[in-house]
């Protein structure tokens, strides 16, 4: 049940790879779809003698993957597999994972009911919590 970053029409084999290079080699997540507008929000922590000091929502949403290799060595997981934790890792859902993968979401859903036997979750919430953490502890390593 290997998961394959299988072409569309509208996608050629240098696109579809190119979702898992860029995890790879930024070992964060790609920048957020054109199709997503996200607007500059600005959040700041107040305390009682000082004003808020705004920072970039935008920045929140850069979150760390741990590497393909890691997740292949902890769990035993499959590239393929790795692949798509790494996607759901980044907050996508099974169907944006199935859609940027170009494969079908029955398949994504049964490799993520692989990746929860391995990994030993039951919940895709447990899960992308726990690869975030396995990513800020290789970023601290």
């Amino acid at each position: 049940m290997a998961l394959v970053a299988a072409t569309n029409r509208s996608e050629t084999p240098a696109e579809a790879s190119s979702i898992s290079d860029g995890i790879r080699r930024s070992g964060t997540c790609p920048a957020p779809r054109p199709e997503i507008h996200r607007p500059p929000l600005q959040l700041g922590a107040q305390s009682r003698t000082h004003q808020a000091k705004p920072f970039d929502v935008r920045a929140i949403m850069d979150l760390p993957t741990p590497s393909g290799a890691q997740l292949r060595a902890l769990f035993g997981l499959t590239p393929s597999e790795a692949r798509l934790a790494q996607l759901l890792a980044c907050g996508d859902t099974v169907e944006e994972v199935a859609q940027a993968l170009g494969v079908k979401l029955t398949t994504v859903r049964s490799q993520v009911a692989v990746i929860f036997s391995k990994t030993g979750v039951h919940r895709q919430a447990k899960l992308v919590a726990m690869l975030s953490r396995i990513a800020h502890l290789a970023d601290t390593a």
